[in-house]
């Protein structure tokens, strides 16, 4: 099968080099050297065993990317899971679910960031809690991005990429597991399983965005308020103290 050769060697490479940083930057997080991070230790954490599950299904499921006429697609591209079967299908759909599990993990990072601010017995006492509460809402995404995938997918799409693929990469189509939303030129059923799919992971998309913005923003106006807060207290002790 020809592919890119950005497609097939740049992302194992960077996989390759988060599975070798990532325990490193586990054991910094917890040396006595940085033992001032607290609860927020245990996020690093979290984040870094995302990443390192990710990068393994990057090494372990390489994809590539295919567009014709109306239709674009996601397929394995090689490995052990290039063949195609229900289980290599799923394990498809679930790598493509884990970059929707990526928003729940930077969502959890900007919602800490404001409970810290705001002094939130969250980021202390309650730590449990909001640990609980990130990897449930991971899995929800998780969830959220199987379920869309799988129901935007069919067979028929694959059919409809079949003289394509074997032009373009000289292989069948149907021999592949392949994600495809074809919006044209297909059964009805499957445009509009396509346009909801790709409607539905839009949503998704922009309202992590727009909430990482307005999180962000918040912190940044609640440390400024902080700033001038501590600020004023301090020029008003040195009026005091120069009256007296």
């Amino acid at each position: 099968m020809y592919i890119n050769w950005v497609h097939q060697y740049v992302p194992p490479t960077f996989a390759s080099l988060a599975l070798a940083v990532n325990p490193v930057f586990i054991y910094l997080i917890f040396s006595e050297k940085v033992a001032i991070l607290g609860n927020y230790r245990y996020l690093l954490l979290y984040f870094a065993c995302f990443n390192l599950i990710y990068s393994t299904f990057v090494l372990l499921l390489p994809i590539a990317i295919h567009s014709y006429r109306y239709c674009f697609s996601i397929f394995t591209s090689d490995g052990h899971f290039l063949e195609a079967s229900s289980l290599n299908l799923n394990l498809l759909i679930a790598r493509c679910s884990l970059i929707a599990c990526s928003y729940a993990v930077l969502l959890s990072h900007f919602v800490y960031r404001y409970l810290a601010v705001k002094t939130s017995n969250y980021t202390g006492r309650k730590f449990p809690i909001f640990m609980l509460g990130s990897l449930i809402l991971t899995s929800l995404f998780f969830g959220y991005g199987f379920a869309i995938c799988a129901f935007g997918n069919s067979p028929a799409g694959k059919a409809y990429l079949r003289e394509s693929y074997f032009k373009t990469h000289n292989i069948d189509s149907m021999k592949l597991n392949i994600i495809a939303a074809v919006f044209y030129e297909v059964p009805d059923g499957l445009e509009y399983r396509s346009y909801a799919s790709i409607g539905l992971l839009t949503i998704q998309s922009v309202t992590s965005l727009t909430l990482f913005i307005t999180l962000g923003t918040m912190v940044d106006f609640l440390n400024q308020n902080q700033k001038v807060n501590i600020a004023s207290r301090r020029f008003g002790r040195s009026i005091v103290s120069s009256s007296i």
